[in-house]
């Protein structure tokens, strides 16, 4: 019962900072890891780009390493996620190089070229 009222207070207190939660979150839950962190975060209502930074905040105060929890879904699928922002991001750079987010390959905007047959 007594974890329970912990996470409770954990997840009514007002957030100051990131940095000030895990530091709240270390006194009052020494005992845990990374899994029951990220349960509260949700709890908390934290939206999830905040809580990968967060898990990490966690790890560098606490000492834990990156290899704590290997098996978790949601740091593979950060990793994940970080791959396809990237992927995402060259995309719209060589896109923004070429032009072509402002116009169809092929079709030289109005006024170039024919209409189909229509006159």
């Amino acid at each position: 019962m007594v974890k329970a009222e912990m996470i409770l207070k954990l997840v009514m207190a007002p957030s100051e900072s990131h940095l000030a939660f895990v530091e709240s979150y270390l006194n009052l839950l020494p005992d845990t890891d990374v899994s029951d962190f990220q349960k509260v975060l949700e709890m908390k209502g934290f939206k999830r780009s905040e809580q990968v930074e967060m898990v990490e905040l966690l790890r560098r105060t606490a000492n834990i390493p990156d290899t704590e929890d290997p098996g978790t879904a949601p740091d593979q699928d950060s990793s994940r996620i970080r791959k396809l922002e990237k992927l995402i991001k060259e995309a719209v750079v060589s896109t923004q190089s070429t032009g072509e987010d402002r116009q169809h390959p092929g079709y030289g905007g109005p006024g170039h070229g024919s209409r189909s047959g229509f006159q």
